[in-house]
């Protein structure tokens, strides 16, 4: 089932081979000078109840897109980590964290492995991955792949990290997050260039 609320452009991640792969997570971490944003990034929990405790209220989500795509278009490391089959396909989703008055808290792109994602809720368009993961009394593991700086929409420096989700022994989805710059504070020692912007992130009005 496709869903949309707005259009994406092309698919663009950074690859193992950037700049942004060839640092250790924990150093990228390390260099956010806010302690919320260290903690968060480094986190092993749940994002959706880490940023609830953050600013002390409940967080639902608005999917904007969610759809199958081929696993062949996507970055060959996702495939890789993944071990995503053509003949299954692959499952995109990009959504948003908001508030209950509508403020978006972040960005998120998420590709799952479709059946995994269908038995675990992941691929549930009402409610927030965490909150579907806790619902189902489903323990996850991460494993961080990168932290740094992404522009925010409106080109503000904003936190932000990408890993794999694991449930059991088996990789389940790629996610990478992008926070709000006023939630998760983004100020960053000298180190590597900020990566570019991705073209697939598709917002609305925020």
């Amino acid at each position: 089932m496709t869903v949309t609320g707005s259009v994406p452009g092309p698919l663009s991640e950074p690859t193992p081979s950037g700049p942004g792969f060839r640092t250790n997570p924990a150093t990228q971490i390390e260099r956010f000078h806010h302690p919320t944003t260290r903690s968060l990034l480094s986190g092993e929990g749940l994002t959706t109840t880490a940023l609830e405790h953050i600013l002390e209220t409940t967080l639902s989500v608005h999917v904007l897109r969610q759809h199958q795509v081929p696993p062949r278009t996507l970055p060959t490391f996702i495939i890789d980590e993944l071990r995503l089959r053509d003949a299954e396909g692959a499952l995109v989703r990009r959504s948003r964290l908001v508030t209950p008055a509508l403020a978006t808290v972040s960005i998120n792109y998420v590709v799952a492995v479709p059946q995994s994602a269908a038995a675990s809720g992941i691929d549930d368009l009402r409610m927030p991955i965490g909150h579907g993961l806790l619902t189902r009394g489903l323990p996850q593991r991460r494993r961080l792949l990168w932290a740094g700086l992404r522009p925010w929409p409106d080109g503000r420096p904003s936190a932000s990290r990408a890993y794999i989700m694991t449930l059991g022994r088996h990789p389940v989805c790629y996610i990478r997050e992008v926070f709000h710059p006023a939630v998760v504070p983004p100020a960053h020692a000298t180190g590597p260039q900020p990566e570019p912007a991705l073209p697939d992130d598709a917002f609305e009005e925020i």
